[in-house]
């Protein structure tokens, strides 16, 4: 939970110094979203299921179309799992990628539709809490490398103003015990805005 105050905290300091800037023929967007995660491993799939993530994103863009940014989205689930007796513990699963990406925008000045496409790297900060009745509290985590790839379409609501609809898939090897590695990076739909 500290790390995702801490990340929160940073991206909304910056977001208070870039929001809405251009610099040059640099232009500043700071994004905010809420999507849909479905993980790519089908044991985590299976277990934890699809849910909710939300994110951020700091782009910075040329005239030319060109942009490169930086996101970070937050994917959380828990899981009660109760045994004969009564006796329950608590699974909670989180996934905290911070991306690094390359952009390409076609804008127009004919429509308020701006499609863009983006790939790039990141870094994916795993986590997996176990707790309950007669269990020692188990804390695993990782932090994986891994790349990704970006679709989206941006509808202009002024010049400095968009919604904008996001799909994005993502693929880190993580690995939370000796030997069991897994792909904790999947598919994700969103929707937001930027400012």
């Amino acid at each position: 939970m500290k790390r995702i105050i801490i990340v929160v905290t940073m991206f909304f300091v910056l977001s208070l110094f870039t929001a809405n800037a251009q610099i040059g023929e640099v232009q500043i967007d700071i994004g905010l979203r809420l999507g849909y995660f479905m993980p790519a491993d089908s044991g985590i799939k299976d277990f934890y299921g699809n849910g909710l993530m939300v994110g951020g994103d700091l782009i910075f863009w040329t005239e030319s179309g060109f942009g490169g940014g930086i996101s970070v989205d937050y994917y959380y689930k828990g899981k009660k799992i109760t045994y004969y007796g009564g006796y329950s513990s608590q699974i909670d699963y989180d996934v905290l990628p911070i991306l690094f990406t390359g952009y390409y925008r076609i804008k127009s000045d004919m429509s308020p539709l701006v499609p863009y496409f983006g790939a790039g790297f990141g870094l994916h900060i795993v986590g997996e809490d176990v707790s309950g009745d007669y269990l020692e509290n188990v804390s695993l985590s990782d932090t994986a490398l891994g790349f990704h790839v970006i679709g989206g379409i941006q509808f202009m609501i002024t010049e400095s103003t968009s919604m904008f609809g996001e799909v994005k898939y993502t693929y880190a090897k993580a690995e939370l015990s000796k030997g069991n590695d897994f792909n904790c990076g999947g598919f994700s739909i969103c929707a937001g805005i930027r400012f």
